[in-house]
């Protein structure tokens, strides 16, 4: 399991960019922020959320990077489907990347798992959100205020401000139970 300021494992993984498929190397990342999200699904409906949501990290000089959730997506009926998406769909045919973030390979996670990564390749924060707009919203405001070195610590504040829910404001590791109360 991956804590809070260790080296985020490299990886070298099979993507969607653009409508192609082809390899991707984690150290093309080196010096910006990258969002890794590993949503629970990944239909045409969530794959073109995301690839709206990539332009919005752009802006915030971060980089989205969404996993495929199970190998019978990497067909090419699949594929095809998507046109050319700007945000790359990372593929994890064997689970190495799932496990590397501490994730169980079988089980299918209910909710989206975010892990923020800094500049410096560093394990920074790990979210258990809602694959929707104010999930990723709360991910956009965790980056944000991580590159101001004056706001680190006023994250929960903001969010509360802005009228996001408790869930948005802590970070729940992939191990702890979420105790959001709509999971019932």
């Amino acid at each position: 399991m991956q804590q809070i300021g260790d080296k985020a494992p490299r990886f070298r993984v099979p993507a969607l960019i653009q409508g192609a498929m082809t390899y991707i190397d984690s150290a093309l990342f080196q010096g910006r922020w990258v969002a890794l999200c590993f949503p629970p699904s990944l239909g045409l409906i969530e794959s073109v959320f995301l690839d709206r949501q990539s332009e919005a990290f752009s802006k915030a000089d971060a980089t989205l990077l969404a996993t495929i959730p199970d190998t019978p997506t990497l067909l090419s009926s699949w594929c095809s489907q998507f046109g050319k998406l700007r945000v790359p769909l990372l593929a994890d045919p064997l689970g190495r990347l799932r496990r590397s973030y501490g994730m169980a390979r079988t089980s299918r996670a209910a909710r989206c798992q975010t892990f923020l990564i800094d500049p410096a390749g560093l394990f920074r924060f790990h979210l258990v959100h809602d694959l929707n707009g104010r999930g990723m919203a709360a991910i956009l405001e965790i980056v944000g205020a991580s590159q101001r070195p004056d706001t680190r610590c006023s994250v929960g504040s903001r969010h509360r401000s802005a009228g996001l829910s408790s869930q948005a404001q802590t970070p729940v590791l992939a191990t702890q139970p979420s105790a959001h109360r709509g999971d019932r």
